[in-house]
């Protein structure tokens, strides 16, 4: 006996199932068009990816900078 050969979609990415229960549109937008805004947090993280890269050699030091200040004004 032979099973028959099923096409299966893609697997969905866990930040798109967020998408879809935080907001239908946004899910669309970034699965069906493909458009994604990345936020400081993306660009911090490729800024750290590529000091490693760069420093792939030598010494790593990883650099830390708040995205933003706590209200209470402590550092």
């Amino acid at each position: 006996m032979t099973t028959p050969m099923v096409d299966h979609a893609p697997p969905l990415r866990v930040m798109s199932l967020h998408a879809l229960a935080y907001c239908p549109r946004l899910f669309y937008l970034e699965e069906v068009e493909e458009i994604r805004v990345a936020d400081a947090a993306v660009f911090a993280g490729r800024e750290l990816h590529a000091s490693l890269e760069a420093d792939e050699e030598g010494e790593r030091t990883l650099r830390w900078t708040p995205l933003s200040r706590p209200k209470n004004g402590d550092p």
